[in-house]
């Protein structure tokens, strides 16, 4: 089958070739029982038409895997949503949000490059979601990202298969987008026994890499503003505001039916004075709670910075051995 793939058109490269350099999520969990992968959604040639572009065209890769909805509860479908903008992209395609692997197929003359320059695109516009959510969740979990990898992309022809991992590097507020080779190996390579070297490196992919990037997803949308909360507390605002409208409109309707009386007058601003204490002190206790939750989440994201730093050097310490013993072992 590998020998008449490569020679045959992109298409046939596509339809015999790429399914066993990165079998499907989906076909994994329905067929073979692998239930971690319920909530990955896989795009096969689907426009990204829900993102803002860096430049260039609109991404369509041969293979996209990320999100799905049902990866998300409901108090996190509403902060995103909240969230969510062109510019601050979580939702891709119609159907999946944040990718985290990409695969380009070419053959003929449009080779394997060309195939690496369409991943880097993608890979840096899916990247960049994943820096727009940390940022917005603060704590500077945004800045915690740099030299992580975030998204992993595959390239290949009817010859040969390259990998590499994409990172952000965030500097001064400013990010850049790179990326950082992780193995290649030819599909002829010792009489075909490198053949599973992506089948194998993409199971890896969803037993290790996919979680930590549920996690690190779900993490940034917990410090996310809840809508709903937000809306409440401006509906009281507004409630207390017009409350200390119509009393003061009824203070001035009774002085104006009242005698000009000095000690009317004394009343009314005791009155107003009494009220501004009251409300000073409400503005006070506000922000003091709103200090103290500020303080404990900080505090949180230390601790969970510190837990992503060891486990990112886990995961790709833990990568790149099985990557090594699957080469020792062919």
């Amino acid at each position: 089958m590998f020998q008449r793939a490569s020679k045959g058109n992109e298409e046939r490269v596509r339809r015999d070739l790429t399914p066993h350099i990165v079998p499907s999520a989906e076909l994994l969990y329905l067929l073979d029982g692998e239930h971690a992968l319920q909530n990955v959604r896989e795009e096969l040639s689907g426009d990204w038409t829900k993102c803002g572009l860096l430049g260039g065209k609109q991404p369509r890769p041969d293979h996209a895997y990320g999100l799905s909805l049902a990866a998300f509860t409901e108090d996190e479908r509403v902060k995103l949503e909240n969230f969510t903008s062109i510019n601050n992209p979580t939702k891709f395609t119609e159907s999946m949000y944040f990718p985290f692997l990409l695969c380009e197929a070419k053959c003929g003359k449009r080779n394997i490059n060309d195939a690496d320059r369409q991943n880097v695109h993608s890979a840096s516009i899916a990247v960049n979601a994943i820096v727009q959510l940390c940022r917005a969740a603060g704590g500077g979990s945004a800045e915690s990202l740099t030299g992580h990898i975030l998204v992993i992309s595959i390239s290949h022809d009817n010859e040969r298969v390259k990998i590499y991992g994409h990172f952000p590097i965030i500097r001064d507020g400013r990010t850049t987008f790179h990326r950082y080779y992780l193995h290649d190996y030819s599909l002829d390579g010792h009489y075909g026994r490198d053949r599973n070297t992506g089948s194998n490196f993409t199971r890896a992919v969803y037993r290790d890499f996919y979680p930590l990037h549920v996690q690190r997803i779900q993490q940034a949308i917990s410090r996310l503003p809840d809508p709903r909360t937000t809306s409440m507390v401006s509906e009281v605002s507004v409630g207390e505001g017009e409350t200390q409208a119509s009393e003061q409109s009824s203070q001035e309707m009774d002085s104006s039916s009242r005698p000009p009386l000095r000690r009317a007058k004394s009343r009314g601003s005791q009155g107003e004075l009494t009220l501004m204490k009251q409300q000073m002190a409400r503005i006070e206790q506000m922000y003091k709670a709103q200090l103290e939750q500020q303080q404990k989440q900080i505090e949180q994201r230390k601790e969970e910075i510190q837990k992503q730093m060891e486990q990112q050097k886990k995961e790709n310490k833990n990568l790149l051995e099985r990557l090594l013993e699957q080469r020792q072992s062919r």
